[in-house]
């Protein structure tokens, strides 16, 4: 069952809606196992962007057992105290907010691998370094996204144009890879479609493990 112990009807709505939004229903099961939910969570801390003082924790873990293999969206709590007051005076709140994180383990190792949002300097210095990663006909995705490798060669073998193409079709994404491991993330808080989104990325793969 969907864990909603907010209070707050507005992040009930959210969370409700971020699970709606996945389209793999009859493969998808709710996470209830501590052991496993611990084992994520272990997995994803170093994915996380987290604040000064923040910690978190999984809302909700879903398990994806897609075709093409086995895949996690989970919806994280994350908390933070901000300050309040003048210097001197200072006294803390608690904040919070929820994110959208998919966790998926690859057959091959992609090294360190990054990718987020390409901007106007990314651009500049590409003309110096040329760091980033493009791929020939996949304008949207190369005009959209930066991302950069220490395992340049297998990245351009593994990203096939299913993927980087269901990559291009949403915004804001984060993508992280870190031994065998491939984290999705994005720059905003979570909103109910990026659920979807992860489904779309991952289901692109073709190099998931299960």
């Amino acid at each position: 069952m969907l864990n909603l112990v907010t209070n707050d009807i507005a992040d009930q709505r959210l969370l409700s809606g971020s699970f709606d939004a996945i389209r793999l229903k009859d493969n998808l099961t709710i996470v209830l196992d501590e052991e496993e939910k611990t084992a994520v969570m272990r997995q994803t801390i170093d994915a996380l962007r987290m604040p000064n003082g923040g910690q978190f924790s999984f809302q909700n873990l879903f398990r994806i057992d897609a075709p093409n293999g086995t895949f996690y969206i989970a919806q994280v709590l994350i908390g933070y105290p901000s300050p309040l007051g003048g210097r001197g005076s200072q006294t803390f709140e608690a904040k919070y907010s929820y994110h959208t994180i998919g966790i998926a383990k690859m057959k091959t190792d992609l090294g360190i691998t990054n990718l987020r949002p390409e901007n106007k300097i990314d651009k500049l210095l590409e003309i110096v370094f040329r760091n980033d990663i493009d791929f020939e006909g996949a304008e949207r995705f190369n005009d959209t996204y930066y991302l950069a490798s220490d395992n340049r060669k297998k990245v351009e073998e593994y990203f096939n144009r299913s993927f980087i193409e269901a990559i291009a079709k949403h915004e804001d994404v984060l993508l992280s890879t870190r031994n065998k491991q491939l984290y999705i993330s994005f720059t905003d808080p979570l909103n109910t479609m990026q659920s979807r989104a992860v489904e779309d990325i991952f289901r692109a793969a073709n190099f998931l493990s299960r």
